[in-house]
C-alpha cells in the first residue's frame, strides 16, 4: 500500500512511544504516513510538537523512521545517504542533531557488532542502582531489552523510562544520576583512569526530568562532565 501523505488526511504526530496498531491492521493501514526530504535541504521540521522527541527512532536502509504511540509514523528519505544529514526540528524548535538521531535510530543491521558472548560490544560504564517500574534500554549495536537493579549500562546506551518509572545510574568514578518518567537519556561517553583520578563523560538527555551528583571526574577538570 502506498504511503499517503499526513497533510491530506487531516491528521498530525501525536504524543510518541513504542509503535502499535489496531488488531488485524498493520501500522501502515491504521494511520498515515508523513513523508519528508531528508537529503538536500539545510533541515527537516517534522511538525507535532513533542512527537520529534518522543517517536521511536528506525533506521530503514538509508531513510529515518520516526514512529508514534498509535502508529503514526514519519518518514524522511534519504536522510543517512549523506555523510552530513541536516538537523531535526520540531516546530517548537527543539533540535536534534545528525548525530543524535543516528543513535536514538541505531545501526542498520541490530546485533552486527554484538560480541559472541552476547555483549554488546561496548564498555560498560555503570550501574542501575535503583529502578521503579519499567526502564528500557537501546545498546550501541541496536539491541536491547529491560533493565533492572545491578544490570550493567554501556557506552552508547539510549536509556528510557515508561510513564509512573524512574531510575538511578552510579557511574564509574561515582557520578549517580536520576532519570524520572517518561524519559530519555543517551550515555554519549564515559572513560575513566581510577588512577589518576581523571576522565571524561558525555550524556545527552532528550525528554524528561533528572537529578546528578558529580563524582571524580569533574573534580580535576570541571568540563570534563558535559551534559547536552
Amino acid at each position: 500500500m502506498a504511503p499517503r501523505d499526513e497533510m491530506s488526511s487531516g491528521k498530525t504526530p501525536g504524543s510518541a512511544g513504542p509503535p502499535h496498531a489496531a488488531s488485524g491492521t498493520s501500522a501502515a493501514e491504521a494511520v498515515p504516513t508523513l513523508v519528508l526530504p531528508g537529503a538536500g535541504v539545510a533541515r527537516v521540521v517534522v511538525p507535532g510538537g513533542d512527537f520529534l522527541l518522543n517517536a521511536e527512532y528506525v533506521r530503514h536502509g538509508a531513510d529515518l523512521v520516526l514512529v508514534g504511540a498509535d502508529g503514526t509514523r514519519v518518514l524522511i528519505q534519504d536522510y543517512f545517504a549523506s555523510e552530513t544529514p541536516p538537523p531535526l526540528l520540531n516546530d517548537a524548535g527543539a533540535t536534534i542533531d545528525a548525530a543524535l538521531a543516528g543513535k536514538l535510530a541505531g545501526p542498520l543491521a541490530p546485533g552486527q557488532y554484538a560480541q559472541a558472548g552476547g555483549g554488546t560490544g561496548e564498555p560498560a560504564i555503570g550501574k542501575i542502582q535503583t529502578q521503579n517500574g519499567g526502564v528500557h534500554v537501546k545498546h550501541a549495536d541496536g539491541t536491547g531489552g529491560d533493565l533492572h537493579k545491578g544490570d550493567n549500562v554501556h557506552q552508547g546506551d539510549v536509556l528510557q523510562t515508561d510513564q509512573g518509572a524512574a531510575v538511578g545510574v552510579v557511574f564509574a568514578d561515582g557520578t549517580t544520576m536520576s532519570l524520572g518518567e517518561k524519559g530519555r537519556m543517551v550515555l554519549d561517553e564515559l572513560a575513566y583512569d581510577p588512577g589518576a583520578k581523571t576522565g571524561d563523560a558525555h550524556l545527552t538527555l532528550v525528554t524528561g526530568s533528572f537529578a546528578m551528583v558529580s563524582g571524580q571526574i569533574p573534580k580535576t577538570t570541571p568540563d570534563a562532565l558535559q551534559l547536552k
